[in-house]
């Protein structure tokens, strides 16, 4: 119990240590300001990019942290078992459900109820959760009781909500009640001189997983290949590959052979451009060239939104509309 309660400690006071980039900086800063508050936070990001973790670090940082911190998936296709899994249920409320059930909002108690990929929810489950969270009262599933906690409520989605929610796709007041204190996380490959400290921290919880003894050292020449890889899977994907690496490393320095075949293949890039162009050409054209051209030409993410006048999480949204990498 007390090695998993220095286990915690650490991974609260650690997160933040050794990263470079602005965007972490004040990613930091963001996470310091809100933790104490008990408002709901909405992560926004692309898969991978470390939601559930960052989900934890702010309860953490609460005065919610010695209470329970509970995780719920909402990509469940079954809308009745996720409602009666969020709000629980009482005997009889749908076929199977057999006696009374606490649902997980009840369970998180005094603690933080994290809702993954919360854009799945049911419209039901939406109207459900806007009620708790305007009032704090939740009715389990087939039931009449008033129920009172004190759960904080922080969600993730890797989708455009705002989309969504102006599609009728999405409760447009729940959006709104969430979006009060939206985070944004920066793909890696915009924040690569994050990379040595991620390397260095995910190596080191590898091998600890893997029971290897020596932990391998990573030269220069593999880490500059790490560096330059542009990661479509962020921390995840760099999370697994430096699993495979030390599964395969048996010495004490790591080989360019233990990397993903992705890493050694030399890919050959066509930067032909056709000359013929149409006079005249619309204005999304336009737009998705001169984003495309920024990004291309700026590896910081938030310089890049600075430089086109426009937020961090907008040039998110509009990079994703345009397919742009």
């Amino acid at each position: 119990m007390r090695n998993e309660t220095l286990k915690k400690e650490q991974f609260r006071t650690e997160y933040f240590s050794g990263f470079a980039s602005k965007s972490m900086q004040q990613l930091e800063e963001f996470v310091n300001r809100v933790a104490p508050t008990d408002e709901a936070v909405l992560i926004t990001g692309e898969s991978g990019t470390g939601k559930t973790e960052l989900a934890k670090i702010i309860h953490s940082r609460s005065h919610r942290a010695t209470g329970p911190f509970v995780a719920v998936s909402c990509l469940n296709p079954a809308d009745s078992f996720l409602e009666s899994e969020l709000f629980g249920h009482v005997n009889g409320a749908f076929t199977g459900a057999v006696g009374n059930k606490i649902g997980k909002l009840e369970l998180a108690h005094h603690g933080t109820l994290f809702l993954y990929e919360i854009g799945e929810l049911s419209s039901s489950a939406q109207t459900r959760l806007l009620r708790f969270l305007q009032e704090k009262v939740i009715k389990r599933v087939g039931g009449f009781e008033e129920i009172n906690t004190d759960t904080r409520i922080i969600a993730s989605t890797s989708h455009d909500l705002k989309e969504a929610a102006t599609n009728k796709r999405f409760l447009e007041d729940l959006y709104y009640r969430l979006n009060i204190l939206e985070c944004y996380l920066v793909p890696l490959r915009y924040r690569k001189e994050d990379i040595p400290a991620l390397v260095q921290r995910l190596i080191k919880e590898a091998a600890s997983n893997l029971h290897k003894t020596i932990l391998p050292v990573i030269p220069d020449k593999v880490m500059n290949k790490l560096i330059e890889y542009n990661w479509p899977g962020n921390i995840r994907e760099l999370r697994n590959t430096l699993e495979r690496i030390v599964i395969l490393t048996s010495g004490s320095e790591v080989e360019e052979a233990a990397l993903p075949p992705a890493f050694l293949s030399i890919k050959q890039i066509d930067t032909t451009q056709n000359t013929q162009r149409e006079k005249f050409r619309t204005l999304a054209e336009i737009e998705r060239e001169h984003i495309s051209s920024v990004l291309a030409s700026e590896e910081n993410f938030e310089r890049a939104a600075e430089i086109l006048g426009i937020t961090a999480v907008t040039l998110w949204r509009k990079r994703k509309l345009y397919g742009l990498n």
